[in-house]
C-alpha cells in the first residue's frame, strides 16, 4: 500500500515489504457505534445484541376475563420458549403495570 521497499541482504535486489494491521483500536468500536447509532443511542446488530425479540401480549383490557388473560400470557410463553429453543435470545414482558405502547416505546429506545 506504501509501496515499501528494501534491499534483499542475499541477493542486493530491491523487494516490497509485506505488511498487514490487525491493530484493534477504540477508532473501530467508534466506528461501530457511528455507524449503528440515531438520535436515540446504540442500535446493535441483532447477532449482537443481549435481547433479540421482545414479545408484548396485546389485547388485555378490563373487559377481558381472566381466563383469556391466562391463556394469552400462557400462548406468549409459549412463542417465548419456542423462539429460546431455535437459539433466539427473546424475552417476553408481563408487566401489568404499563400499557403495550409504554413498551413498545421502552424496547425502541433501549432494552435492559
Amino acid at each position: 500500500m506504501f509501496e515499501i521497499i528494501f534491499e534483499d541482504p542475499e541477493t542486493k535486489d530491491k523487494r516490497f515489504a509485506f505488511q498487514n494491521s490487525w491493530g484493534f483500536s477504540t477508532r473501530t468500536i467508534g466506528a461501530m457505534i457511528m455507524v449503528h447509532g440515531d438520535d436515540q443511542g446504540l442500535v446493535l446488530p441483532p447477532r449482537v445484541a443481549c435481547i433479540q425479540v421482545v414479545i408484548i401480549p396485546c389485547g388485555k383490557t378490563v373487559n377481558l376475563s381472566e381466563a383469556d388473560a391466562a391463556a394469552l400470557d400462557e400462548e406468549c410463553k409459549s412463542i417465548e420458549q419456542r423462539l429460546v429453543k431455535a437459539g433466539v435470545r427473546a424475552q417476553a414482558d408481563f408487566r401489568d403495570n404499563y400499557s403495550p405502547g409504554w413498551k413498545f416505546n421502552f424496547y425502541e429506545l433501549r432494552v435492559s
